[in-house]
């Protein structure tokens, strides 16, 4: 399916108008995870996705600096900012490289493989494998991959493509986002079971969990309060108040071991198409703008 709309997304979805496109892909998300579909007016924003989609072609050059996933450390060393971020085992930057290359020296670590230029572009290794002939093939087409086709972000264009080995720090490591609003943290987002029952909680800056929901429903349970989520809000702060940005960015960390890392900096989540369980919810989470 995915293979099928890439196609009519190259082929017959360009032609469409963003206006057109992007209510297209959220009424389809909203079919998908069985939401209430409501139209977006991205001439008119006021809603989250609205604006979010609105930002999409803004300040394009800086974009492609931040978003590429390589440039981390030189971003963290410019600015200052002491954080780690995974590190990086090796850089492939052609198809030749990455079918020569040994992963078995790798193995009794465990890995991961990620692309630098767009989202959902990874695969994750535990110790003793490797990635197989079909996952090397799908690896490959990286080289190649077009992550504006489908979201429109064409600040990835501008990204020189290169397939990266990052250390594996946890198979079930957890994720916190931090949605910054003109450098102030409003919300923190919490991804679990993503390959199971995908569930994602919302919290204010104080670690109250919020009613709405955004794409997934809320978790059966409570998520601990992390120890050092004071750090984790200085330090998204610290980030999102670099001159460079727009009033609105996304600061994603990883927590293993009691240890902040880095994961990436997010300026369009879900594209802006992804639902809440409802317009109100939206409306609500695009007022911090």
């Amino acid at each position: 399916m995915k293979k099928v709309y890439n196609i009519l997304n190259k082929y017959i979805f360009c032609y469409f108008s963003n206006f057109v496109y992007f209510n297209f892909l959220f009424f389809v998300n909203c079919i998908r995870l069985k939401k209430k579909y409501y139209f977006l007016d991205i001439r008119n924003p006021i809603t989250f996705n609205e604006k979010i989609i609105s930002t999409i072609n803004i300040n394009r050059l800086n974009k492609s600096f931040f978003a590429d996933k390589l440039n981390l450390p030189l971003v963290l060393s410019k600015y200052n900012i002491e954080i780690k971020t995974p590190k990086v085992l090796a850089i492939l930057n052609t198809e030749k490289e990455l079918l020569d290359f040994n992963f078995k020296q790798l193995e009794p670590m465990g890995f991961v493989i990620k692309a630098n230029h767009g989202s959902g572009l990874n695969m994750i290794f535990n110790s003793g494998n490797s990635p197989s002939i079909r996952e090397i093939s799908k690896i490959n087409s990286w080289f190649t991959y077009d992550s504006s086709i489908n979201s429109r972000e064409t600040h990835y264009n501008l990204i020189a493509k290169k397939v990266f080995i990052e250390e594996l720090l946890d198979s079930n490591i957890q994720d916190y986002k931090f949605h910054c609003y003109n450098g102030k943290v409003e919300f923190i987002q919490i991804d679990v079971d993503r390959f199971i029952e995908h569930r994602r909680n919302i919290y204010d800056r104080n670690w109250n969990l919020q009613n709405f929901e955004l794409n997934y429903a809320k978790t059966y349970y409570e998520i601990d309060k992390p120890e050092n989520l004071d750090e984790m809000l200085q330090l998204a702060e610290k980030i999102s108040n670099l001159a460079i940005f727009d009033n609105y960015l996304r600061v994603d960390f990883y927590l293993n071991r009691n240890v902040i890392y880095l994961g990436e900096l997010t300026f369009h989540p879900g594209g802006g198409v992804e639902p809440f369980d409802s317009y109100e919810s939206d409306l609500y989470m695009g007022s911090f703008f």
